[in-house]
């Protein structure tokens, strides 16, 4: 009977299982580290370099040790390698290595995961190119080529991704996540010690016939002495390439050059950097949805099970083809975003689209280059590399280079140039490198006078120019189309179009997108409304400075308009406060009113102002810093101390009173304004033992209007923690306000498991000036410690003339926890 059906099955369900675990334990150690570090963005990122790091020491293990002991050998070595894991399992964390929160958190984080899961999460790592090396020295048929097994590998890890969060987190608690990974991991070694044992038994491959090049569509023979100019000559031939129209390379074993090689490193590089990018751009600069990252990531494993399952060569050549146009189209949107406005979720979807067009026609072009079975470790090991360089410069690199997310639009960049030739030319001629630095600079200049406003255009042809502008706007009348609109497509369309030109010569197409970027970045960084712009590891701050007439009503109620100077605080399309700074006449009284989420008129408003006198809250304390417009309601006697996790937004709005003055003018007034650094629910968890005598009459929670909210500071054991900050008769305030999110039930939920009273309340009011729309609920261990806001309580849900009212427990959200979490209980499609 033949074994070959049984080993194929095994060895597909073995990678299968490895990958689904590896993902798996990812989410897992993030929400077992972040209540202990808190943190959520720095904490996540870190996370995703030693996984990425820990992957290639993987990936560099089968490699070496399979070139040292040949496959059979190998697998008793790494039978042993699988067995070590269990001294760290089940999975937990050493609490004792635990950075201090004084210390920089990194180092000590990755000596945490290290000694954590670094272990298990090696051994799984080696199981996708070790099994298929070993299944390349069986007798099987499909032995000569195993590259279609990796599509099973993937298609573990988007089933684990998308697993976790419908089926995985909802349904176990942490610790039963623990115990259950760690009976998967022992299943997973019999597994692969079943797959050594057919190994064992399995006759060794036989032999590949070496396979003649074909003149006519691989690389010519290098001469036996060559120059180091030649050497470097054929690094950068092998580097651009083959064709499009080139057949699959075949080499003989030992025909792996260093061009390819460097060539494989950036094609797993930029697919890899543009997924993150994308992450980070459309959640911060279009739409902070909250899960919006599972839809890139899976869209990245999407194309490997694709490439790698032997798809029709025509399905690789339709993406190449196809991609040009797509990059256009989204650089197209993203430079006239201000000025033709998309749906959001068209936007989106655009930007989806392109990220999985890229890394199908990178990852296409591995899987069309991937050499003889006999290297597959290595192929693996260098699209690891490729893999770690992509996120290093996202996460480590960006953030300290630029001042902006400049590393989105630089991954499309280098995607052009990857671009295979459409030609079956080897070396382009003199006159076509001239032309290929020649044009996109004549580009450049038709660029950025279009993206610019014409200026020197409209200098030229003086009064001619309004000629020109009325005819545009009759044509648009003609063919039903608004002016303005009309006008801002035949701005940006043109160079868009010209770039197409290029398409042929991938060189001359990427710096073709460099030039339509550049210049459309332009007018951003001569923007004068932006008054203060830089990124740190929190992401991009923006501080822009807006004049405009704001209505105001005085005391008898009469109307009148005012032109101020407003100063906003952006990270990326979040708005994190706003300051009215001075009107035309120099004017500051309205620098003192809080605005935004924090006005008198709205919720906060409403609780500061019911306790007044003796009963006033004279000790408040803010987690997250914001603009500090909190500041605006202490006076002298009072106290009020922030939590802040970011040293740059720090600067912006506690140090000094150039952009927001809240804080220094609170100081000037009397009161007694602080600043703690780092995570909040750590700093509080700390100050419970280091100060127990200092307690809040108020703790307001503000941090969750972003798109990744940091769960472990709305679960049962953050509200403890809270509780035991406060003073007997103290309230704890969640700013609840998010666009996809219900998070008052969340509260209601952990309020009542805590036995807490919980009111809440939907401000819809935004009519006074600066006055934003919000939500919040409010926590007490008792309903009489609201005070006054009692009588402000609805009794029935439907009276109007009430605004607050009491949360009851909704069972289907259930009691969020450090072990258990569920964001798709609580999500919402349609935004607030």
């Amino acid at each position: 009977m033949s074994r070959t059906g049984p080993l194929l099955l095994v060895y597909t369900l073995t990678i299968f299982v490895s990958a689904l675990l590896l993902f798996l334990v990812q989410p897992l150690i993030g929400k077992l580290i972040v209540p202990l570090l808190g943190g959520f963005p720095a904490v996540w990122n870190t996370c995703m370099f030693f996984f990425q790091a820990t992957l290639l020491a993987g990936y560099a293990y089968a490699h070496f040790s399979t070139a040292a002991l040949g496959e059979r050998k190998q697998a008793w070595l790494h039978l042993a390698v699988l067995l070590v894991p269990f001294v760290v399992l089940p999975l937990g964390i050493f609490t004792g290595l635990v950075p201090a929160g004084e210390d920089n958190p990194i180092p000590g984080l990755l000596l945490l995961l290290l000694a954590s899961v670094g272990l298990p999460f090696f051994a799984i790592s080696t199981t996708a190119p070790l099994l298929q090396r070993w299944f390349a020295s069986t007798d099987h048929p499909a032995a000569q080529d195993p590259y279609f097994l990796y599509a099973a590998s993937n298609a573990g890890s988007m089933i684990a991704l998308s697993g976790y969060l419908a089926l995985v987190e909802p349904n176990l608690l942490l610790r039963e996540q623990r115990w259950a990974w760690t009976v998967c991991y022992a299943l997973l070694v019999g597994l692969i010690a079943f797959c050594a044992l057919m190994l064992w038994r399995s006759a060794p491959a036989a032999p590949a016939a070496a396979k003649r090049p074909s003149p006519k569509k691989t690389l010519a023979a290098a001469p036996e002495a060559i120059t180091a100019g030649d050497r470097f000559r054929v690094i950068a031939r092998d580097f651009v390439g083959t064709s499009l129209e080139a057949r699959a390379l075949t080499r003989p074993d030992d025909a792996i050059s260093g061009g390819q090689v460097l060539r494989w490193v950036a094609l797993a590089a930029v697919p890899s950097s543009l997924m993150l990018g994308a992450t980070t751009y459309v959640t911060t600069d279009i739409a902070a949805i909250p899960l919006l990252w599972v839809l890139p990531l899976m869209l990245y494993l999407l194309s490997f099970i694709i490439v790698f399952s032997r798809v029709p060569a025509w399905v690789h050549k339709t993406m190449v083809l196809a991609l040009p146009v797509l990059l256009l189209l989204l650089i197209f949107v993203m430079i006239s975003k201000s000025k033709l406005p998309m749906p959001m979720w068209m936007t989106v979807l655009l930007h989806l689209v392109v990220l999985f067009a890229v890394a199908m026609v990178c990852h296409g072009e591995l899987a069309r280059t991937r050499p003889a079975a006999k290297h597959l470790t290595r192929f693996f090991l260098w699209m690891s590399v490729g893999g770690v360089v992509g996120g290093m410069f996202n996460a480590m690199l960006a953030p300290v280079v630029f001042n902006s997310l400049a590393e989105y639009p630089i991954a499309m960049v280098v995607a052009g140039l990857l671009l295979p030739r459409l030609d079956d030319e080897r070396r382009g001629s003199t006159r076509s490198l001239l032309y290929d630095a020649a044009l996109p600079v004549g580009l450049a200049i038709l660029a950025v006078e279009a993206f610019n406003g014409f200026r020197v255009s409209n200098s030229i042809l003086g009064s001619s120019a309004g000629t020109v502008v009325g005819w545009i706007d009759s044509v648009a009348e003609t063919i039903s189309v608004e002016g303005p609109r009309l006008r801002h497509i035949l701005t940006y369309a043109p160079p868009v179009v010209l770039c197409y030109v290029f398409v042929e010569r991938p060189l001359r197409f990427g710096l073709g997108l460099a030039v339509l970027l550049f210049a459309s970045a332009l007018p951003n960084v001569f923007d004068k409304q932006v008054v203060y712009r830089d990124r740190g590891f929190f992401g991009v701050l923006n501080v822009r400075s807006v004049q405009d007439a704001q209505t105001f009503k005085d005391a008898e109620g009469e109307s009148h308009e005012v032109k101020l100077t407003e100063h906003r605080l952006l990270h990326g399309n979040i708005l994190h406060g706003t300051q009215f700074r001075s009107d035309d006449d120099g004017d500051e009284k309205y620098r003192r009113e809080p605005l935004t989420y924090y006005h008198r008129t709205g919720p906060i408003g409403q609780l500061l102002a019911a306790f007044e006198g003796a009963d006033a809250k004279n000790d408040l304390a803010v987690i997250g810093l914001g603009t500090g417009t909190m500041a605006a309601y202490p006076e002298k006697g009072q106290r009020l101390t922030f939590y802040e996790i970011d040293r740059k937004v720090k600067w912006v709005s506690f140090d000094q009173d150039t952009y927001f003055s809240y804080v220094q003018d609170a100081k000037k007034r009397g009161a007694e304004i602080d600043v703690v650094l780092g995570d909040a629910r750590l700093s509080l968890d700390r100050e419970r033992a280091s100060k127990p005598d200092q307690l809040y009459d108020v703790i307001v929670v503000d941090a969750f209007s972003s798109d990744a909210i940091p769960v472990h500071l709305i679960t049962k054991q953050a509200l403890a923690i809270y509780l035991d900050k406060l003073k007997p008769d103290g309230i704890v305030a969640f700013h609840t306000s998010n666009r996809y999110l219900r998070l008052e039930p969340v509260v209601g939920n952990i309020g009542d498991a805590l036995r807490c009273a919980v009111i809440a309340q939907h401000d819809y009011n935004d009519g006074p000036p600066g006055k934003s729309s919000s939500s919040w609920a409010l926590v007490a261990r008792e309903k009489k410690h609201f005070g006054k806001l009692l009588e402000d309580v609805k009794a029935d849900p439907k009276d109007e003339n009430k605004r607050w009212e009491f949360l009851e427990p909704d069972d289907s959200v259930g009691v969020w926890s450090d072990d258990f979490s569920n964001l798709l209980k609580v999500f919402q499609w349609k935004s607030k």
